[in-house]
């Protein structure tokens, strides 16, 4: 409270942080309470890569990675870890996918495959 009243966080900053900070603190909490829950996630839950073998990974120069064991109807995007997703081609031939990325940024990303399998991918 000192700080508000010595002007270091006036009103106009202090409320909508507040308001802010709540929204945040819900779904932090709503999303940690899996983690300590009788049927705990790990990251194996979210990351399956039971069926599939994403390569190279990392990726650098060639920006092209290949997914081993695909079929000609399998469908896949590319999350950043905002949500936000990226447009890519890909074609699959003799069960492999062969992924352009294109001029993606620095970053980790997820691949996701029909909707089920989920990837790292780390660009850098």
């Amino acid at each position: 409270m000192s700080r508000i009243w010595g002007g270091i966080h006036p009103p106009a900053d202090d409320i909508p942080g507040r308001l802010i900070g709540e929204k945040v603190g819900k779904n932090a909490f709503s999303f940690g309470v899996p983690y300590f829950s009788k049927k705990t996630l790990s990251t194996n839950d979210y990351f399956n890569q039971s069926s599939s073998i994403l390569y190279p990974n990392p990726v650098s120069n060639s920006k092209e990675v290949k997914v081993l064991n695909t079929n000609t109807d399998d469908f896949f995007y590319l999350t950043d870890i905002n949500g936000r997703k990226f447009s890519i081609h890909y074609q699959t031939e003799a069960n492999t996918t062969k992924i352009n990325l294109g001029d993606i940024a620095v970053g980790v990303y997820i691949l996701v495959k029909n909707n089920k399998e989920r990837f790292k991918l780390i660009v850098n």
